[in-house]
């Protein structure tokens, strides 16, 4: 999780640096949120939102001042709600929904970011044994497709050695 952290700018290391593509880690949170989607432990549900309208906020960093979304901003939702099997939710609010719910609207959202990392702190967490396969299955066919580096923080050294194309243990 400190990892994540320190890779995602939300926590900065106490020596070196962090390099993002090539370029030095700087603080400016669009910049870092357009090249770096993250999929945190826990998420608080934003209270008076839809699924659509979370999902959505993936797309913040590629809008302007006044988050007027675009017809790509509207497909990258659509497509990220349909890869997370949320299509018969998108209406409902966040907070009405279950746990495990809540974190697939959470990688939906990560996904619908578009951006060519994507780093996910134990995402599987909340989910039941068929959306942790799934989740799992979408994800390393994001990676595969659109080419994204991905670090998944997993305890389950099974899924990691299932899914992965490396795997690092940390102490």
């Amino acid at each position: 999780s400190t990892l994540v952290k320190v890779v995602s700018g939300s926590l900065f290391p106490d020596h070196g640096y962090v390099f993002v593509l090539g370029e030095p880690l700087n603080r400016d949170r669009r910049d870092i949120a357009k090249k770096i989607a993250v999929v945190p432990q826990t998420t608080e549900a934003p209270v008076g939102f839809t699924v659509r309208d979370v999902v959505m906020m993936g797309r913040a960093p590629h809008q302007g001042a006044w988050m007027r979304a675009s017809k790509h901003d509207d497909d990258a939702v659509a497509r990220a709600i349909t890869a997370c099997e949320l299509e018969p939710l998108a209406d409902r609010l966040v907070t009405a929904l279950s746990g495990g719910e809540q974190q697939r609207v959470t990688i939906a959202r990560a996904l619908a970011q578009e951006a060519p990392i994507l780093l996910l702190d134990e995402a599987n967490a909340h989910l039941d044994v068929r959306h942790f396969i799934a989740v799992n299955e979408l994800v390393r066919r994001e990676v595969q497709e659109r080419e994204l580096a991905c670090v998944m923080v997993l305890h389950d050294l099974n899924a990691a050695a299932q899914y992965a194309d490396r795997i690092a243990l940390l102490k």
